[in-house]
């Protein structure tokens, strides 16, 4: 995985980098998620909500136990992740909703958001602007993560 857009609030940054997501290769989502984690630590404005949004384009061959001990330190540090599952759907889907259902804590109000979005469909910007990740709320601010190695 790499960074494809560092921290911002700026939805244009977001947008204009989701056309360079591609999938390719494996991905090592938890190393991913852990470097995003650390960015997010050393960030300049500390009032700000720490928020990771993954693009997973690859099969995530962690074990669900990993995942789950990852979600819980996420969950226990206030730190929201939103996963753009795309083109393994059918690997990814049930790990990552678990991933999601532990990072937000059984809570009512959902601070973490998956989105699956099939290979077939070649909008990812339009999905996304509709979806609970950046439509939803109309606003954004957060990190970015994701691309080679299809996340991270």
């Amino acid at each position: 995985g790499k960074v494809l857009v560092t921290l911002t609030n700026q939805l244009g940054n977001i947008i204009s980098r989701v056309h360079q997501v591609e999938p390719a290769g494996i991905v090592d989502f938890v190393v991913g998620i852990r470097i995003a984690h650390l960015a997010l630590r050393h960030r300049k404005s500390k009032n700000a909500k720490m928020r990771i949004v993954a693009f997973v384009g690859s099969p995530v061959r962690q074990e669900d136990g990993e995942l789950k001990k990852l979600a819980l330190r996420l969950k226990k540090e206030n730190v929201s992740v939103d996963i753009v599952n795309f083109g393994e759907i059918e690997e990814n889907t049930e790990k990552l909703e678990g991933f999601i259902k532990h990072a937000n804590g059984g809570k009512a109000e959902a601070n973490c958001h998956l989105v699956s979005i099939p290979a077939s469909s070649n909008q990812l910007s339009d999905a996304l602007m509709t979806s609970p990740i950046i439509g939803a709320s109309g606003n954004y601010s957060g990190a970015g993560s994701g691309g080679g190695g299809g996340g991270g």
